[in-house]
């Protein structure tokens, strides 16, 4: 019996010692771990930074960045970049996406020590809705008419036309965005085609004026004013006897290249003396309509040759030809306004499978026509456009933030003898998803269109009233 209890006692005491070794020492991972798996090794890492723009090549900011597979999550600052720290090293599919737009993704190497920088484009979700945002007419005591419009540096919008016609004066009205008028001003006899904002703040316009005592007889023009709509000098330039400047362009070194309905090409420097001059012909005389200074600072052009085809070339900035081609598959061609996109291609809108223009110009047929190339103008694709059975003409294009492309032409309504102003909307492949037509009850024409910084569009031609007066129009629309 002692010896069982001294037994006992001498487990209890082991027990005890056990247990106070344990208390002071522990035993478990957490409180004195063992490395066994190379947690105490600093993991490698890196980073990306990414911005984001839109369609536009403008920064987009708020747009939300992350990984897959996922580690940081960022949104883009107001410069449109986002930085994802501490990535594990690894290849990643690193995706923007936005409200309103469609996502997008790139796939990336993270490299230990090293910050990844790279772009991506959100194109806007597709546009089908084009809505009213206002119509503001400009009536006065003559007749008169919008044939190009511009946005300002101030937000607002110049209108270019004539008041009064046949040998009427060259006239300016300047709105702010709204619409209101803030002045208008006249420049003597002549016609106007089209208006640009120059580098300074001002205006280059260029159209025709009427040979001092000659009829049906014109010199083209080229007229420079400021900000304020004061006249600074103006050109003018005898070609031929029907001669009309037809769009005009700053140049990069400050100049200016003029398109002409008179087949000439013609290049000034910034007080508007004549550089050089071009000429072509492609079989029968070229009608020049549009053109732009290209990405790679030369020009391209498009016009309409011998009334039958569509001409697009490209010339380098000394005016040699580098490139042409014809179009118009689906009849007789005429060429309205062409647009270099954001990738380098070219989209031109205009007017095709054009008949009876032997007859009187009420019952001539044509239907609206919008081609794209690629930047060395072969054609991707063509389409056409009909709402009625009398002519249509594409005035002008505008490749959209979605891709797509938004065109504005004129149509009949729901009488021939009076016209609406037709806006349509395509897909980037010129398929039709939306068009809607715009005027008051009599008929409504468009010359113009352009896109603001806010992604509106204005649009300005004319809209005859009650008592058979044709009113400048200005036509500021939404696409959604």
């Amino acid at each position: 019996m002692k010896m069982t209890t001294a037994i006992i006692r001498s487990a209890q005491l082991f027990f005890l010692i056990a247990m106070s070794i344990l208390t002071t020492h522990g035993c478990s991972k957490k409180d004195n771990p063992v490395s066994t798996d190379n947690d105490d090794i600093p993991k490698k890492t890196g980073g990306i930074e990414i911005t984001v723009f839109d369609f536009y090549n403008n920064p987009l900011a708020a747009a939300k960045v992350y990984t897959i597979p996922p580690t940081k999550t960022d949104s883009t600052n107001p410069s449109g970049v986002a930085i994802l720290k501490d990535i594990p090293i690894g290849d990643y599919r690193v995706l923007a996406d936005k409200t309103g737009y469609e996502s997008n993704e790139i796939q990336i190497g993270v490299k230990e020590n090293e910050i990844k920088k790279t772009t991506l484009t959100l194109k806007q979700k597709l546009s089908v809705n084009i809505k009213l945002n206002y119509l503001k007419i400009f009536s006065g005591r003559d007749s008169a008419i919008g044939e190009s419009i511009i946005e300002t540096n101030d937000g607002g919008y110049l209108i270019a036309g004539e008041l009064g016609l046949f040998g009427g004066q060259i006239y300016l009205i300047k709105t702010d965005a709204e619409g209101n008028e803030l002045w208008n001003k006249t420049f003597g006899k002549g016609e106007v085609q089209f208006v640009q904002v120059t580098d300074d703040g001002g205006f280059i316009i260029t159209g025709r004026v009427q040979k001092a005592g000659a009829t049906f007889d014109y010199d083209i023009l080229l007229l420079k004013v400021n900000q304020s709509g004061d006249e600074e000098w103006r050109k003018t330039f005898d070609i031929f006897s029907t001669d009309d400047g037809k769009c005009v362009q700053q140049t990069r070194d400050g100049g200016y290249i003029l398109a002409t309905s008179s087949k000439a090409i013609i290049k000034t420097d910034g007080h508007g003396n004549e550089i050089w001059q071009r000429s072509f012909h492609y079989g029968g005389p070229v009608n020049w309509n549009s053109i732009e200074v290209t990405r790679d600072n030369n020009f391209i052009a498009t016009g309409t040759e011998n009334n039958e085809k569509i001409i697009l070339t490209k010339l380098d900035s000394n005016g040699n030809e580098l490139w042409y081609n014809k179009y118009g598959s689906f009849g007789a061609s005429w060429a309205g306004n062409l647009k270099e996109t954001r990738t380098g291609a070219y989209s031109v809108t205009g007017t095709t499978n054009i008949t009876d223009t032997h007859l009187a110009i009420k019952d001539w047929k044509g239907d609206v026509y919008l081609f794209k190339t690629d930047p060395n103008g072969n054609k991707f694709w063509e389409r056409s456009f009909s709402k009625a059975t009398r002519l249509e003409q594409g005035r002008a294009v505008v490749e959209t933030g979605d891709g797509g492309y938004l065109i504005a032409s004129d149509t009949y309504g729901s009488s021939d003898d009076f016209t609406d102003i037709w806006i349509i909307k395509t897909d980037d492949l010129g398929n039709l998803k939306a068009d809607k037509t715009f005027g008051r009850n009599r008929s409504d024409v468009c010359y113009d269109m352009r896109q603001t910084k806010s992604g509106s569009f204005i649009i300005t031609g004319w809209s005859r009233s009650q008592d058979e007066k044709n009113e400048i129009m200005l036509l500021k629309v939404d696409v959604e």
